[in-house]
């Protein structure tokens, strides 16, 4: 269950419209973030965002996307709904009050690249933009990034 900090990330997360070739909200939030935080980025021409962290001979790596199949809603607000003892987080339009979408798949990707990269000590983050429209971002992406990706033997 999340509560505290990672729920409001979370929150924080879904609350930001993103829509393909409509997501500089969320480039912006990220970059925001990461800079916060201290980590080391590159963001590409398209915004594609790639994150190293740590030293490593290899490094598990993490990908999400940044756009949703939802139109932009600058009226979204993330509300949270107790029920038989679970939390959910859904979207609805704070004028209409009617359900709108909050790309829960996409953007709980976005999220967890996010917890990654405070929970390990050596990890990589590719974030990429206008997948819902044919891979946009990721038939672009930066193959040297990709280099030192491996998994761990335990």
């Amino acid at each position: 269950m999340l509560v505290g900090r990672k729920l409001q990330r979370l929150k924080e997360v879904l609350s930001i419209p993103t829509h393909s070739r409509q997501e500089e909200l969320m480039i912006a939030y990220l970059e925001d973030v990461l800079t916060e935080k201290g980590y080391e980025y590159k963001k590409d021409s398209l915004g594609n965002i790639y994150v190293t962290k740590g030293e490593a001979e290899f490094f598990p790596c993490f990908v999400a996307h940044t756009d949703t199949v939802h139109r932009v809603n600058h009226n979204l607000k993330v509300v949270q709904l107790e029920e038989e003892g679970k939390t959910i987080l859904t979207g609805i339009d704070s004028e209409t009050m009617r359900p709108s979408g909050i790309g829960g798949d996409d953007k709980c990707g976005v999220f967890l690249c996010l917890e990654m990269l405070d929970t390990l000590d050596n990890v990589k983050v590719a974030l990429f933009v206008s997948e819902e429209i044919g891979c946009v971002g990721s038939r672009q992406a930066d193959p040297e990034f990709f280099s030192k990706i491996g998994r761990a033997h335990v």
